[in-house]
């Protein structure tokens, strides 16, 4: 953890950037991940203590219902659909970090509601990253847990298995054809095939492959 003073002479750094815009203030503890809808509509920040901190990107105010909570998770990773609709954040739980969950909000409520009974399902592990693509009702998330690659729509239960490795980040390709999965041991990637136009699946090797 950085000291206060090393903390003080980056922030005073960053206020004297000619790119900087503004400070987003939500006073809820470290953050673990940040995201931003295309548009560029919304800012999100998931929290080391579980709770999703949500911005108006025009006023740089929190939004009414902010921060959302999402009940016993930590360390939260967070992704806006294209359309700006949904909110997605899950982590691992606090009390078993071995398993996880996932909560999904509607964004053009307000405030903010989750997304229930169509919410997501248990993400089957701890949930490392996650990441969404499409828009409206066919917007997919994905999510990595210690062992696998899953996918999901909402309204389908359960999840599709895409891939079982162990795994950290993800990233989709724009075409939502094609998914970007990081290796946690051995610093490989997997690309793996969405759909019948995805792309081939198959396997980067790292440098400790």
């Amino acid at each position: 953890e950085p000291t206060v003073e090393a903390r003080g002479s980056l922030l005073a750094a960053l206020a004297h950037g000619p790119r900087l815009e503004r400070f987003l203030h939500g006073g809820q503890g470290p953050i673990t991940r940040v995201a931003t809808d295309p548009g560029g509509l919304h800012f999100a920040a998931g929290t080391r203590g579980g709770r999703v901190v949500l911005w108006d990107a025009d006023s740089g105010e929190e939004l009414a219902g902010s921060p959302l909570e999402l009940a016993g998770a930590v360390e939260l990773s967070v992704a806006i659909s294209a359309d700006g609709r949904w909110l997605a954040a899950g982590g691992p739980l606090a009390d078993d970090p071995s398993q996880g969950r996932l909560g999904l909000w509607d964004l053009t409520a307000r405030p903010p509601r989750p997304a229930s009974p169509d919410g997501p399902p248990n993400p089957g592990g701890r949930v490392n990253d996650l990441g969404f693509c499409g828009a409206g009702e066919r917007a997919t998330l994905a999510w990595t847990t210690k062992r696998e690659v899953k996918l999901w729509r909402r309204g389908s239960q359960p999840a599709t298995v895409l891939e079982r490795v162990p795994v950290r980040g993800l990233a989709w390709a724009p075409d939502c054809g094609c998914l970007a999965a990081g290796h946690e041991r051995d610093g490989g990637v997997s690309l793996v095939g969405v759909g019948e136009a995805g792309c081939p699946s198959r396997t980067l090797e790292g440098p400790l492959g």
